[in-house]
């Protein structure tokens, strides 16, 4: 996995951006209703935009759980989005 280098921050960050999102698939088949069915996700662009999100989201929350050397601050509300910052090693 690429890291974070201060030295380039764009390209750094989209190279370790690219890197976390190896292996994501868009996996959502519908709305899961409470009496088991299941219905088409409506097709209105802003819905598919925010089950995107939440789905990106969601994956990425799960790989930095598993990433050294990466401190993700929770966000402070829905309306924000996390911050993720680079902490050095110990040994470093």
């Amino acid at each position: 996995m690429n890291t974070f280098d201060p030295a380039v921050p764009v390209e750094s960050f989209k190279a370790l951006l690219l890197s976390l999102m190896k292996g994501y698939q868009f996996d959502v088949e519908g709305l899961y209703l409470r009496d088991g069915s299941i219905r088409p996700l409506p097709s209105e662009s802003a819905v598919v935009g925010k089950v995107l999100e939440v789905s990106i989201r969601e994956y990425l929350a799960r790989k930095l759980i598993r990433t050294r050397d990466l401190l993700s601050i929770p966000a402070s509300s829905d309306r924000v989005y996390p911050d993720v910052s680079e902490v050095p090693s110990a040994g470093v």
